[in-house]
């Protein structure tokens, strides 16, 4: 775990204060995040989930914005490639489609945080674009599970 997460878990500040700094590392050098290794990729998707699942809204809120960042980065990096593919990599799409299947499940709970909701749409949009099929199959799944 990048944090230590048994000794840091009572410490939501100090969370606090890695995402808004990974947030900006990733908003001011995203192509380094494009170029870096799958595995370490992983690891930065593993933080961001962490977040999300944390206790305290301003955790989970920061992490969003990382999130939204990660995600513009991945996006931007696609359409800047100097191949003819205008989409995120199929690696990365995998990973954004998790991370938007698991946005909208969060949305679906009655025990959300009412501020969450707003950086959780927020965090979406791009993920949305990304890949918008992912929205229709969930949008599919969650009508047959309500539908008579």
């Amino acid at each position: 775990q990048l944090l230590g997460v048994a000794r840091m878990i009572h410490y939501p500040s100090v969370y606090q204060a890695f995402y808004v700094l990974f947030s900006q590392l990733i908003i001011k050098n995203p192509a380094k995040l494009a170029r870096m290794k799958p595995q370490d990729q992983s690891k930065f998707s593993e933080c961001v989930l962490f977040a999300l699942k944390h206790a305290d809204a301003k955790v989970a809120r920061t992490g969003l914005n990382a999130l939204r960042a990660m995600t513009l980065a991945i996006v931007r990096s696609g359409t800047s490639s100097s191949s003819s593919s205008s989409s995120p990599s199929a690696d990365n799409v995998r990973k954004l489609d998790g991370m938007q299947r698991y946005l909208f499940k969060m949305l679906l709970q009655d025990s959300l945080a009412k501020e969450l909701v707003d950086p959780i749409a927020d965090a979406l949009f791009p993920l949305i674009v990304a890949s918008p099929n992912t929205l229709n199959d969930v949008a599919r799944t969650t009508i047959g599970t309500v539908a008579p």
